[in-house]
């Protein structure tokens, strides 16, 4: 009996020690629960003792938050341009750029769709009382002077293109960004060869520059995530949702709908199994549920698609860059829900 314990301890260690996602879940339910502990809501110890031993039990998620926005900006430039310029084939080029654009379309509708749907069956409106200045504030949030008309359209478009590429960089401004170096890679591509290489093979180290402190970086996520979740936890508490439940829960329907919605699409555009492809990505998933962090996780996205989903470096440092600035649809979807709201 003693040895059968033994033995399933020391598997239980190495699968803890071996998988990361395992470790980030337990990372998250212990800072929930320690996050708990220290709130006020369970009234265990003085809340000023509290926000100091939460703050420094944050320091390693904020720590690891600074290594990856440090590098997110110069690992966007590199990569988009590197990966436009890794395809020779123009043919091939322009016809990944159809394709992209076509699926951030439709999943964006998609995610809309879903976001609209589940927010006009659930009502979670309705469960919640504002006085009239507030419904006054919202209807004046969203009059139709704040929209955009036919018009103004050339000047919307117009204006997306940056007028100082290293201000954009300076305010992170990541739309501008992608479209700099969307811009700048295409350019690249019709210069000789011999011209452009000193520049691409400088991006190029740049790039691995940026994957290695990556790699560093993920030594922090358990304790990242520990940490960010149980300040999140003893700050916001339990007891701040109780009012929006119906609201909370008619979000989180309608993204466990678009995940539904993604294993379809995985199983018929990329004809694989949409569970083997759920559990290869699920410490990104974790990652971004952990931190909310889009820039974050888009690092650690690039590297899990390349290690686990055989992706060529080419593609996915050239897609995941642009989706993870423009084809948010978790937002998307958030926002359907909380317009109607």
């Amino acid at each position: 009996m003693i040895e059968t314990l033994k033995q399933l301890s020391t598997e239980l260690q190495d699968l803890i020690r071996t998988k990361l996602w395992l470790k980030v879940m337990l990372s998250l339910v212990a800072g929930i629960l320690v996050g708990f502990a220290l709130g006020p809501e369970a009234g265990l110890i003085p809340q000023d003792i509290s926000d100091n031993v939460t703050n420094w039990l944050a320091f390693p998620g904020h720590l690891f938050l600074g290594l990856i926005q440090m590098i997110v900006i110069p690992l966007v430039v590199a990569s988009i341009i590197v990966g436009i310029t890794s395809v020779a084939d123009p043919k091939k080029l322009r016809s990944i750029g159809l394709y992209l654009v076509l699926y951030f379309l439709m999943t964006t509708v998609i995610a809309i769709s879903i976001g609209v749907t589940a927010a006009m069956l659930i009502r979670p409106g309705s469960y919640i009382t504002i006085d009239q200045e507030l419904k006054d504030q919202a209807i004046t949030d969203n009059s139709p002077a704040n929209s955009i008309s036919l018009n103004n359209i050339p000047d919307t478009i117009v204006d997306l293109i940056p007028d100082n590429p290293l201000s954009e960089m300076v305010a992170g401004e990541m739309l501008g960004i992608v479209i700099f170096s969307v811009i700048f890679g295409l350019a690249i591509t019709v210069m000789s060869r011999k011209a452009a290489e000193p520049l691409i093979s400088l991006l190029s180290s740049l790039q691995e520059v940026c994957i290695t402190i990556v790699k560093w970086s993920m030594k922090l996520v358990p304790v990242a995530v520990f940490g960010l979740m149980t300040r999140l936890t003893a700050t916001s508490g339990f007891g701040t949702l109780k009012g929006m439940s119906v609201y909370v829960l008619c979000v989180l329907a309608g993204l466990v709908l678009l995940v539904v919605a993604y294993g379809i699409i995985v199983w018929l555009l990329a004809g694989r199994n949409p569970g083997g492809f759920f559990g290869k990505i699920r410490d990104v998933q974790l990652l971004a549920f952990s931190t909310s962090s889009s820039a974050a996780v888009m690092p650690v996205s690039i590297k899990k698609a390349e290690d686990e989903l055989g992706v060529a470096p080419g593609v996915s440092r050239l897609i995941i860059p642009v989706g993870a600035t423009i084809n948010m649809d978790g937002t998307a979807l958030y926002q359907a829900v909380a317009t109607i709201f």
